[in-house]
């Protein structure tokens, strides 16, 4: 089952029916599509991330079996569409023609998009679906997610990350196994990670920047802990970085994740 992993850097503000006002919108996810390339036939696509900006300006990438980037500017159709005029494909300008379509949720989430036109006489065709969640992923507004979430405020983010960071007990390190991380819009986090134990980690998080969250840990190893931490996030939204350091019965402890 894919899990849909939401990363909007900015909330929508007021939406019109005729037309919408907003901040930046930033939305990620994990999905299905395909994309069809002239010459080289047709690839499965599983991520997308859109980017919407005040100025008209948009910029769409796909990846999976194929990668593509889009840009060109874009405007409203109704209350929840979306037109796309594409201008580059892929950093090339020259002999470009295209045409978008994509749909917004209630929650201003991209739940589906559609691409097609040509780029130096080969044509190109995009198909894409997002993984919408049920229920406790963002319930309202973002597939719902997170920071991404209310106006102003943060949806859900959720990521596993696996075999790539380490946790240090005492001096005593361990490869991690995964890292489990839960940050919910109402600014509480869990994150659980699996290396010489197993242990979970809570508190509270606050976005700091355009895409990170600054942790308070207030509980661990099943008891009250002191310690701070830090999570960046790519425009895939999938995790880059997870930092948390603290003191644990005056024993220090460490989680680093990291490319």
């Amino acid at each position: 089952m894919k899990i849909r992993s939401l990363l909007a850097l900015s909330a929508l503000a007021l939406f019109g029916v005729a037309q919408a006002q907003f901040r930046d919108l930033n939305d990620a996810s994990k999905g299905e599509g395909t994309f069809y390339q002239g010459g080289s036939g047709t690839r499965r696509i599983d991520r997308a991330s859109v980017r919407l900006l005040q100025n008209k300006q948009f910029t769409l990438t796909v990846s999976g079996q194929r990668t593509g980037t889009f840009t060109g500017v874009w405007d409203m159709s109704g209350s929840r569409d979306v037109l796309l005029n594409i201008k580059t494909v892929n950093g090339i300008s020259r002999n470009v023609s295209g045409r978008g379509h994509l749909t917004l949720t209630g929650g201003f989430q991209v739940t589906n998009f559609e691409l097609d036109g040509e780029v130096e006489r080969s044509s190109f065709r995009i198909r894409y679906d997002a993984q919408l969640s049920e229920g406790g992923w963002g319930g309202s507004g973002s597939g719902s997610g997170g920071d991404w979430g209310s106006i102003g405020g943060m949806r859900d983010y959720r990521d596993t990350v696996r075999g790539r960071g380490t946790m240090t007990i005492d001096g005593r390190r361990s490869n991690l196994e995964f890292a489990q991380i839960d940050v919910r819009s109402n600014g509480r986090f869990t994150i659980r990670v699996k290396g010489e134990k197993d242990v979970t980690f809570e508190g509270t998080a606050s976005r700091q920047g355009r895409n990170d969250f600054k942790l308070r840990i207030t509980k661990g190893f099943s008891r009250p802990v002191t310690g701070d931490g830090s999570i960046s996030v790519r425009p895939d939204g999938t995790t880059r970085s997870l930092t948390l350091d603290g003191r644990a019965d005056g024993k220090r402890y460490r989680i680093q994740v990291s490319d």
